[in-house]
């Protein structure tokens, strides 16, 4: 075996270690790493998710810990909770439930005494899909807005994994 031909297969081997190692590193930090963001509450919705009157790509979650926070019949835009599938936004926020059912595309709502009508990013099934929901709300210094629809810069959820039941309370 040639000097050249000995080099080529070294650095053929040493580029597809590192593949190997960079491809499963990759996945794991997009899947358990949702980045940075000055956070009040970051609460980990969990299944199994109910269908919203059996129609169309809409589910509800409930998350009585944010109940407060909810639109209302008076408020239609007060709730601040931003939803994440993952380490992406969902939105737009405060979308009509019809919208939420029939176009999905991950629209959501945030009612007070019903919980988070949502739709995943792809209208799939998020019982089975094999994300992760996050209700966050951000400090009000934050800037951030739960209108992903604004045009304001969204960063996910902060990379700790909160308890399931008690949402993760920062400063």
């Amino acid at each position: 075996m040639s000097v050249r031909h000995r080099e080529i297969t070294l650095v053929f081997i040493a580029v597809a270690a590192l593949l190997a190692f960079y491809f499963p590193l990759a996945l794991w930090v997009k899947v358990s790493w949702p980045g940075p963001v000055d956070v009040a509450a970051k609460i980990r919705l969990h299944g199994p998710f109910a269908r919203f009157n059996l129609s169309g790509f809409a589910y509800v979650a409930r998350v009585y810990q944010l109940n407060q926070l909810g639109d209302s019949p008076v408020l239609h835009d007060h709730s601040p909770v931003m939803l994440y599938e993952d380490n992406r936004v969902l939105g737009p926020a405060h979308s009509p439930h019809d919208d939420v059912a029939n176009l999905g595309g991950g629209r959501f709502s945030h009612w007070k005494d019903f919980g988070i009508v949502f739709s995943t990013s792809d209208n799939t099934d998020p019982n089975s899909n094999g994300r992760t929901y996050w209700a966050v709300v951000a400090h009000p210094a934050a800037g951030l807005s739960s209108r992903p629809d604004t045009g304001l810069n969204h960063r996910p959820p902060s990379t700790a994994a909160p308890s399931p039941a008690e949402p993760e309370t920062v400063r």
